[in-house]
């Protein structure tokens, strides 16, 4: 049935522009649309990754867009819900941008898409499986050690007729290599891992009290970011006019949430305000300020 679909392992099925160089990021964007050039006719989840140096600031790098392929857009399309658990997206079409994945006729995704390539990095090194549920929000502010591997596509044939390859971003492996992994679990519910215990371990913990506990950790924290996300917004405006695209807006934000000290369980909340492209033109309006496409038009301030 049409519907929501994810991004866990369970949910892949078989069936007949990794950018981003090895080191740390951080996931300051995130969305489904459809890919470009090669990717053209798959729905694509497009993860943008800002750079951080080894003090967890972020560095000068430009961020870069990472469009991981995952499956058909006959199959699946880009979607739009406001909240993590809403089993009944809006389909925005083959031709919208959405934060979670559509499902058309009840397909599944195909281990070997490079969208499940990655979400299977990041289940592997401990990320919930509930936060992997194909609502693309769930993910912002995770911060990682990457890397890429090379995968052969097994089904899948090159111009020369031998089994194509590609190179995948993924989780950098072993343990350890998400960050702020205790922060992302507390996401689900769950509590921050043991120390010394393995990803799998604190899996198994984490889901069995998941569900009740995301709804009260949400409800504490949601009026709160509210708040911050519009202070944080208002400081954009400074002494010469300033136009920011969204992936600009995102990495500004990164940084703000550093050099502001925002407290760490206000920056999901405030990333997703920031993220959904509505509120950001709904704000920007409601202050004055232009919206041009997909910019923001902030005059100079006073």
């Amino acid at each position: 049935m049409p519907g929501r679909r994810g991004l866990t392992i369970d949910e892949q099925r078989s069936s007949s522009s990794f950018r981003f160089e090895e080191g740390r990021g951080i996931i300051s964007g995130i969305k489904t649309r459809a890919g470009t050039t090669f990717n053209s006719e798959k729905l694509c989840v497009v993860v943008t990754i800002q750079r951080l140096g080894r003090d967890g600031k972020p560095t000068s790098d430009e961020p870069i867009d990472e469009e991981l392929s995952y499956g058909k857009l006959a199959k699946f399309h880009p979607g739009h819900t406001r909240t993590s658990d809403d089993e009944n997206p809006a389909d925005l079409g083959p031709e919208g941008e959405g934060n979670c994945i559509y499902t058309v006729d009840d397909a599944y995704p195909d281990p070997k898409a490079k969208a499940c390539v990655w979400s299977k990095s990041l289940e592997l090194a401990g990320v919930p499986a509930l936060l992997l549920n194909g609502y693309m929000p769930n993910l912002l502010g995770l911060d990682a050690q990457w890397t890429r591997e090379m995968v052969k596509y097994e089904g899948l044939t090159n111009e020369k007729g031998e089994t194509s390859e590609g190179s995948n971003l993924i989780v950098k492996k072993g343990d350890g290599n998400i960050l702020n992994l205790g922060e992302i679990i507390k996401r689900a519910g769950g509590r921050a891992p043991a120390k010394g215990a393995t990803p799998a371990a604190n899996q198994t913990a984490t889901q069995a009290t998941a569900l009740a506990g995301a709804e009260n950790a949400a409800a504490d924290s949601t009026d709160e970011a509210d708040l911050k996300a519009l202070e944080l917004l208002m400081t954009f405006q400074g002494k010469t006019e300033t136009r920011l695209a969204q992936k600009d807006i995102g990495t500004k934000l990164v940084r703000l949430l550093v050099t502001k000290k925002v407290p760490p369980k206000l920056h999901r909340g405030i990333q997703v305000k920031f993220g959904d492209k509505a509120w950001l033109h709904e704000q920007a309006s409601a202050l004055g300020w232009g919206v041009n496409g997909d910019e923001i038009v902030i005059p100079a301030g006073e």
